[in-house]
Order: C-alpha cells, then structure tokens, then sequence
C-alpha cells in the first residue's frame, strides 16, 4: 500500500487519516458492543464481520487512532506519504491484531 502513493503527494494523502479515524471510531464501536454509535450505521454488519477478524480492536482500538492522528501530523508537515504508510500500516496491524500480512 505504502508503494502506491507518489512520493510527493502528502498534500493529497492529508485528507486519508480523517477518514481512516472515521472507519476506526466506527469499528471500535462494534467491537465494543456499542453499535449505536455508528455513524456509518449502513456498514454495521461489515464492521461486525471485520471487528471479528481484529481481536484487539475494542481494547486498543484508541492506540490505533492515536497512530493515525500521528500520521496526519506528519502528512501536514509533508513527509512523505510512502514513509508514513510505512509507519502506520504495521503498527495498525499490531494495535488491531491483525494477522500477518501473506507475501
């Protein structure tokens, strides 16, 4: 993921963490048991099946946003969206506990 991003477009990567948050409030939501409070109440059964797939998701779950806001600083300061994904992507992964990627 982190290779499809053009080296020079942290102007517009900046708006992805956003919308990453969003996705990850929603899921945290599921795997905590508070699916009313879903914005994106139409994914709710999506949000189950992948809550179910990310163990750590309703404990950790405030860590892995953490990341991002982390990532949309470095995006407003123009790093390098290949560097931020690179840093992101696995500690999503860790946070969530996501299983390793397949190569």
């Amino acid at each position: 993921a982190a290779r499809a991003r053009s080296p020079s477009g942290a102007r517009e990567f900046a708006g992805s963490p956003h919308a990453l948050n969003l996705w990850l409030r929603d899921l945290i939501a599921v795997a905590s048991g508070s699916e009313d409070l879903v914005v994106n109440a139409d994914a709710v059964d999506w949000l189950r099946d992948v809550a179910a797939a990310l163990p750590r998701a309703g404990t950790t779950g405030p860590e892995a946003i953490q990341a991002v806001e982390r990532a949309a600083s470095f995006a407003a300061a123009n790093v390098n969206p290949q560097l931020i994904l690179a840093d992101l992507l696995p500690a999503l992964r860790a946070f969530l506990g996501a299983p390793a990627a397949r190569g």
